[in-house]
């Protein structure tokens, strides 16, 4: 989708260009530079954080049309024939103080605290959080919170799927280790014949471990004598941790 709007933008700026006559040149030059400069612009422009190859964000459909616009015109500059030493010195000194003004909001953007990066939970508790989406929650009913934070809870996961930060070792995956440490890498470390989180441990002693070639017993190995309180079974007239108290909806 990312790349979809870079050259996007790329051919409007291209398209908005031939308008222009002067110094015009033939179409596909001009075609050519608009839309490879759209992909390395593009390209500068996830460096940047603004959005990625696969997603869409305004910033990066501007930066990369005023980019691939500037292009086209320094093209034309460089293959015309009245162009003067003073043309080309200007034409030089607006690159350059695009550039310049690029890196200072690049740096005015990344001064400030990461929003797009999670970190672990002692770390997430010290950032600051809009009120007014604060507010709307703590407004909610007790049951619809339980409902909103399950809800989001599942859009989170996905979204470090798409991110590369969410590999877990079981199915259902697991929410301890996105709470904790804003990723999941269980997968991993049950491959290297590491211990996983106890959400999973759990998982994989109730028969539900999701990797492939990896026996259940030897995750569980690590356990040793702790195994027997993962086991254990609750005494007759108590309630099974995370399992309600009541049948009442």
């Amino acid at each position: 989708m990312g790349v979809a709007l870079w050259l996007t933008a790329g051919g409007t700026a291209c398209l908005l260009a031939r308008c222009i006559r002067k110094l015009r040149q033939h179409s596909f030059g001009e075609w050519f530079v608009a839309l490879l400069s759209s992909l390395l612009l593009g390209a500068v422009a996830t460096a940047f954080d603004f959005g990625g190859w696969r997603e869409l964000d305004w910033r990066a459909g501007l930066f990369v049309a005023f980019g691939s616009f500037s292009a086209v015109g320094f093209y034309r500059l460089l293959r015309g024939d009245a162009m003067s030493n003073a043309t080309l010195r200007i034409a030089t000194v607006v690159t350059v103080l695009v550039l310049f003004s690029t890196c200072a909001a690049y740096q005015a953007q990344h001064s400030g605290t990461d929003t797009k990066s999670t970190r672990p939970e002692e770390q997430a508790k010290q950032m600051k959080t809009d009120p007014s989406v604060t507010a709307s929650f703590e407004a909610q009913p007790l049951a619809l919170k339980q409902s909103i934070l399950i809800s989001e809870l599942d859009h989170y996961t996905e979204e470090l799927k798409s991110n590369g930060k969410y590999d877990c070792c079981v199915k259902p995956g697991c929410r301890e280790c996105i709470i904790r440490a804003g990723e999941c890498h269980c997968r991993k470390v049950i491959d290297a014949n590491g211990p996983c989180c106890g959400e999973c441990t759990q998982s994989w002693i109730e028969g539900r471990g999701n990797t492939a070639g990896v026996d259940r017993e030897k995750v569980l190995e690590h356990l040793g004598c702790v195994r027997d309180l993962y086991e254990k079974k609750v005494p007759d007239g108590v309630t099974p941790p995370a399992a309600p108290t009541s049948s009442k909806p």
